[in-house]
């Protein structure tokens, strides 16, 4: 029943959330019933502007969708945060360092108010273990990296 509410309802921001998925690499050719339930599983974040969203070494534990604002992104050089590239709506990260038990590279700030949604790698894990395409598309990618 609850699948079926979900196929029902549709707008501007459900679609642009699917396209934001669909933009990593190892989910672009997934089911739209397992991208929905992707969907379905994130968390809504809001940030202030200046506000870390990610820092250097912490564990690689989430995907990232920018959904309204932007994001700094900084490199540590000489012991100095270097802005390396500025992130804008409908921009994905994280999508690779969840495969792995990976560092995060990057310091991330919310360069202005900004909405995110979250895919946190252990809802993804658990995700996997329910749809079979995802599990393949995720072994795909993790072979990949080796």
């Amino acid at each position: 029943m609850k699948a079926n509410v979900r196929k029902l309802y549709v707008d501007k921001s459900k679609n642009f959330l699917y396209t934001l998925v669909k933009q990593i690499e190892y989910m672009k050719d997934l089911s739209d019933d397992t991208i929905e339930d992707i969907c379905y599983s994130m968390k809504k974040e809001y940030v202030e502007p200046g506000q870390d969203v990610f820092r250097t070494n912490d564990p690689a534990s989430n995907i990232y969708f920018i959904f309204n604002g932007s994001i700094n992104i900084f490199i540590n050089l000489n012991m100095q945060d270097v802005l390396l590239e500025t992130l804008y709506k409908g921009c994905t990260i994280g999508g690779q360092g969840v495969l792995g038990k990976y560092k995060t590279q990057f310091l991330g700030k919310a360069q202005e108010p900004t909405s995110l949604y979250i895919l946190e790698k252990e809802t993804l894990w658990k995700l996997r273990k329910e749809l079979r395409d995802l599990d393949d598309a995720m072994t795909a990618s993790e072979r990949s990296l080796l």
